[in-house]
């Protein structure tokens, strides 16, 4: 089955090796009057070289460069100006597609009340520099079944017109963006996860430390509750990423529980935090999970959480060129 109407939006950054397995994955498909607009964000590496590699081999490639203040949000909203397809396909750049999946996404759109589809992922862990394969996940999202949903990650298919109904991509949020801009899009129209192996995650594991180091810096925390914050009138979508997010949400009650037991001076309170946080690690050590992940993901980031609930952020500042256009 041919691939027809629609804009696929590539983001990426400093993804050299995994842009090039996503660009391929589109490359091998079936297309008919669709367009691949690339976007990469002041990359380091050679993810925009690889880009360009591909412009005698996609029919209808469009590429752009962002420079100065970068991040996923700016980099779909740059897609999102140039797209002028009946669907568009969020992608990104670490994500080996699979055909199979955006054909009965179409048919999902177009045969049933649905305005857009994200599926399964199969995930592979890398060293860090993508040097050695460390995990592979036959599936990451393990869904059995089709579901309606109220939020997700940045991979998903929607019709251009609920696209255009709903904005842009919030440019105030470094992370978290996919998120905010779903739930907007699940308070208005339906959203659904299908069964089906949308793709093939290329990625450093997000327990990679150096990533868990870099999270911390950048307190990544505070694009959780400024997401929170934004949607709280779709209860059901903010219960949703709350149940989803169970590290942070055990760490809020950990500290609701910890502020309660000072401000009533309750001793059974202050006996059960301590006993809390000592079984939570003991429970970690057990399953065997990365410890300083734990930590990390528990007690840090609920406070970076709680601080983004009321946090603002100033305005980026960014230029875009258009590097190649078929």
């Amino acid at each position: 089955m041919r691939i027809k109407n629609v804009s696929f939006i590539v983001i990426a950054l400093n993804e050299e090796y995994p842009v090039s397995k996503c660009l391929s994955s589109i490359n091998k498909m079936k297309l008919s009057n669709c367009e691949v607009i690339c976007i990469d964000s002041n990359s380091s590496d050679n993810t925009l070289e690889i880009m360009l590699s591909f412009k005698d081999k996609i029919e209808n490639l469009i590429i752009y460069k962002i420079y100065g203040d970068v991040n996923a949000a700016i980099a779909r909203n740059v897609g999102i100006k140039s797209a002028n397809r009946k669907f568009i396909f969020f992608v990104d750049g670490d994500i080996e597609l699979e055909q199979e999946f955006i054909c009965l996404a179409l048919k999902k759109i177009e045969k049933e009340n649905y305005m857009a589809v994200t599926g399964d992922l199969s995930e592979i862990h890398y060293s860090s520099g993508y040097k050695s394969v460390l995990k592979k996940i036959e599936s990451r999202c393990c869904l059995s079944k089709e579901k309606d949903i109220h939020f997700s990650g940045g991979n998903f298919i929607a019709k251009k017109e609920a696209i255009d109904n709903i904005g842009f991509f919030n440019e105030n949020l470094k992370k978290n963006q996919d998120r905010d801009f779903t739930l907007r899009l699940s308070s208005k129209y339906k959203m659904v996860a299908i069964p089906n192996r949308l793709g093939i995650h290329h990625t450093i594991p997000y327990y990679d430390n150096n990533r868990i180091k870099v999270s911390i810096i950048n307190q990544h925390g505070i694009y959780v509750g400024r997401t929170l914050r934004n949607n709280i009138n779709n209860l059901r979508g903010v219960g949703s990423v709350i149940a989803a997010e169970t590290g942070i949400s055990y760490g809020l009650l950990f500290y609701l529980l910890l502020c309660l037991s000072i401000l009533l001076f309750n001793k059974i309170l202050m006996t059960l935090v301590p006993v809390m946080f000592i079984a939570d690690i003991v429970y970690g050590i057990k399953q065997k999970k990365s410890i300083y992940h734990r930590i990390v993901s528990h007690y840090i980031h609920p406070i970076f959480v709680i601080k983004g609930f009321f946090y603002l952020t100033d305005k980026n500042h960014y230029s875009v060129e258009k590097v190649y256009s078929d």
